[in-house]
């Protein structure tokens, strides 16, 4: 299209739609002319609509994360700007091999000596988890 003059609509078409990131000839094509003309016509606006948008989303983003408001916001801060993660570790807190839980199983078995059918229970259950772990191993 000759003779293209800018209009004001047509910048903030401009603004919006590579602010939302979307290709050169799509905008164009919104505003009736050609990705070349687009260019020449918009090269500031198409080289910097993207820094001010993430530049809003940043200030956004920051002011909800800094409310004490929004802590979703401020999770996602800490682990896109600081590095923190979530994980998942497992620990095994009875390096002794079991000793511990056979020891307090001793304990609540004696503690349970008037009720034979609830101590009887519990034997079973050990000992179908102990055949269970052997397979395992």
């Amino acid at each position: 299209m000759r003779g293209y003059k800018k209009t004001d609509a047509d910048e903030q078409v401009v603004k919006a739609l590579a602010a939302a990131g979307l290709p050169h000839a799509d905008i164009a094509r919104a505003i009736g002319i050609r990705p070349t003309a687009l260019r020449k016509h918009y090269r500031d606006i198409l080289q910097t609509a993207a820094l001010h948008a993430n530049a809003k989303v940043t200030a956004t983003l920051f002011a909800a994360a800094t409310s004490g408001k929004e802590i979703a916001a401020t999770i996602f801060w800490m682990k896109v700007r600081l590095g923190w993660k979530e994980t998942t570790r497992v620990e095994n807190l009875n390096p002794s091999g079991g000793q511990d839980v056979r020891a307090l199983l001793a304990i609540m078995m004696a503690e349970l000596k008037d009720q034979p059918e609830v101590r009887y229970r519990i034997a079973q259950r050990l000992h179908a988890a102990e055949k269970e772990s052997d397979k395992i191993q």
